[in-house]
């Protein structure tokens, strides 16, 4: 995790100096700052073109564990997550009819 973190940074600081190095070289022969807003504006369309064309990931069929004995935990069928269920008669009906149902 840490290297993966540490070339990340390392990349984005190239990064960072290049452009500023990159942002001189362009401005010093014509003497104005359009060739960078048009190169900034043209890399800006790129990314939206290419944002709006992504399609969404597939999804994927995750199966669900199977409740504990004696019907201790549940899914809760909202968020997604485990919780403790214990002493709670009225959920824990629904929560068999619901898991029965899958």
């Amino acid at each position: 995790m840490g290297a993966a973190y540490g070339a990340i940074f390392f990349i984005s600081c190239i990064g960072m100096g290049l452009g500023s190095f990159a942002g001189g070289a362009i401005h010093d022969p014509p003497g104005s700052y359009q060739a960078l807003f048009l190169g900034s504006a043209a890399i800006t369309l790129m990314a939206v073109v290419l944002g709006v064309t992504l399609k969404a990931p597939a999804p994927v069929m995750v199966p669900r564990p199977s409740p504990a004995p004696g019907g201790c935990s549940g899914h809760f069928p909202l968020t997604g997550r485990w919780f403790f269920v214990k002493n709670r008669p009225p959920f824990r009906a629904y929560l068999t009819t619901r898991l029965a149902s899958l």
